[in-house]
């Protein structure tokens, strides 16, 4: 029996409220479909609102082009409405071209508020916990609440919950890690009373001492100026946190920074006991930085701790093997496909598994590539569509596509597609790519930039 007492019915079901699920869920709806979202979380967002992400990452290609728009330009939109972000800036560290500071609690306030005025329903505090099968075909869905357990069910589905559980259950096909071993995972904490013109002069005085990318130009000009390096007083204090470098952004409120530096190398997403033990770990970690930044950064001196993110960061769990499978190889040439449904732009960025360091590579071409239509496709299920951090690619390409704005370009495209799947009666396997590229422009989705920001 459903919550009311009956078993809930619509035209689709996302798994998931972070930026890829909000997206999904406002396009199907102005697309013409009935949504019911389920999210975990007593808060929507996800990573960007939960995990403390400094920036949706990134809404422009390496060399400026404007990939990403529609609805994710929308939330961001009304997020400078209201204060909670400056826009689109340059990229101090030089790993993107752009990045886009949010404020989390202004966001989720954001994202509730632009769900409300679309009419989608959703629940927060809920879990998916199974799926009904009939075939290959997802039939039903089970949750569970304050409720208790209930029943849904729609001719279509878009899992967008990060960690690919929708498509796994459904006996999807996947893949996790290189090797076995997925990127660490990281926790991120704010810390207070920073003195950041004094960390910037740093910065400025001992430049190779930091990200070779980095933008030093900028560093005393940017509302949220971000440094990747300080390697020489890291290295010195000997650490027992397994990372290469201090990684902070300032954060839009002048004497606060995030800091992004706790490393669990040995990550486990899929063992809950691997996942305790590495939260417990980095917490450990941020008080040992902690003290790290008082006693070595310049800046830092009369820091305090404000609070580390209610969720860990997760960089990778599931990736559901879909119709194609975008390789690390489409990236290094920038490539292009004709059922393009949405673009990227952020480097390959491996958090080398089970190491210190980083592995990095550009986007070639004009440093953007295509994701196709078929990686929103997984092999088996044919009412389900995949979206965000579960898409279908190998560990390389993965390591670019999972960024926020890219995987919010792909939640348009997801909910675009099964709302067409559920007005036409067919499945969104069957779709003619054409109307979803059509959908996607409509609302206001790149496919073919034609704009270079100089965000200088």
């Amino acid at each position: 029996m459903g919550i009311l007492g009956k078993r809930i019915k619509t035209d689709i079901i996302i798994i998931g409220g972070g930026l890829t699920g909000v997206c999904a869920a406002v396009a199907a709806r102005r697309t013409g479909a009935r949504v019911l979202l389920l999210e975990k979380n007593q808060f929507l967002g996800g990573m960007a609102t939960g995990a403390w992400i400094h920036s949706c990452l990134t809404f422009h290609g390496k060399k400026g082009h404007k990939i990403v728009g529609g609805i994710p330009q929308e939330i961001i939109d009304k997020l400078v409405a209201v204060g909670g972000s400056p826009g689109h800036i340059r990229d101090t560290i030089g790993v993107a071209y752009s990045v886009t500071p949010t404020d989390p609690e202004k966001l989720k306030l954001i994202l509730q508020t632009l769900l409300d005025k679309e009419g989608v329903r959703y629940f927060l505090d809920t879990r998916f916990t199974d799926a009904e099968m009939d075939g290959n075909r997802i039939n039903s869905i089970r949750g569970i609440n304050c409720a208790g357990t209930f029943e849904a069910e729609a001719p279509a589905y878009i899992d967008a919950s990060g960690e690919g559980i929708l498509a796994a259950t459904a006996g999807d096909s996947f893949e996790s890690g290189r090797d076995g071993k997925t990127q660490p995972a990281t926790l991120i904490f704010k810390v207070r009373n920073v003195d950041i013109k004094k960390a910037v002069e740093y910065a400025l005085n001992n430049r190779g001492d930091f990200h070779h990318e980095t933008i030093f130009s900028l560093l005393e000009t940017s509302p949220a100026p971000g440094l990747s390096g300080f390697f020489t007083l890291w290295n010195r204090a000997n650490l027992s946190v397994p990372r290469d470098r201090l990684l902070f952004y300032q954060t839009l409120y002048g004497d606060e920074v995030g800091i992004n530096s706790t490393r669990i190398p040995d990550f486990d997403p899929l063992d809950p006991y691997n996942v305790t033990f590495s939260q417990k770990k980095a917490r450990i970690q941020m008080f040992e930085i902690l003290n790290f930044l008082k006693d070595w950064i310049p800046g830092f001196e009369k820091c305090v701790l404000t609070g580390e993110a209610p969720l860990m960061g997760i960089r990778e769990v599931r990736r559901i093997k879909g119709k194609y499978f975008l390789k690390g190889e489409d990236l290094l040439v920038g490539r292009r496909f004709p059922d393009e449904v949405a673009l990227g732009g952020f480097p390959i960025d491996i958090h080398t598994p089970g190491s210190s360091t980083i592995e990095s590579d550009e986007i070639g071409a004009d440093g953007y590539y295509g994701i196709p239509y078929r990686c929103l496709l997984p092999e088996r299920t044919p009412n389900l569509l995949i979206a965000g951090k579960c898409v279908s690619a190998d560990f390389f390409a993965h390591a670019s596509a999972r960024v926020q704005a890219t995987s919010m370009a792909m939640g348009q495209a997801a909910g675009a597609a099964a709302a067409i799947a559920v007005l036409k009666g067919v499945e969104p396997v069957d779709l003619n790519t054409e109307d979803v590229k059509k959908a996607v422009v409509k609302l206001g989705g790149i496919l073919s930039p034609d704009t270079i920001d100089d965000l200088l």
